[in-house]
């Protein structure tokens, strides 16, 4: 026999997330600098990790675009990280 459940979803306690953004799947950082700027990536559930591992560890998925300019966009610092990690 097999149960199932339905997903849970919600956004983080910071606030919903930027369009674009999907509201499940993938992995979605979100991180607001030491001025307030608050920078939101995601790296879509279809580019990551599929299948059972042949060794360990794996590498579940990448997150990219972080440019000395987005950095820089930080202030220096993090205030804030949200990190959503979805796995099957």
């Amino acid at each position: 026999m097999i149960a199932t459940s339905p997903a849970q979803a919600s956004t983080f306690t910071r606030g919903s997330l930027p369009s674009g953004v999907s509201e499940v799947g993938g992995i979605v950082l979100d991180l607001t600098g030491t001025n307030g700027t608050r920078v939101v990536t995601q790296a879509a559930a279809s580019g990551l990790f599929q299948g059972l591992p042949a060794n360990t560890p794996i590498v579940i998925g990448t997150q990219s675009g972080f440019t000395p300019t987005v950095i820089s966009a930080l202030g220096g610092g993090l205030s804030q990280a949200s990190v959503r990690i979805s796995l099957y």
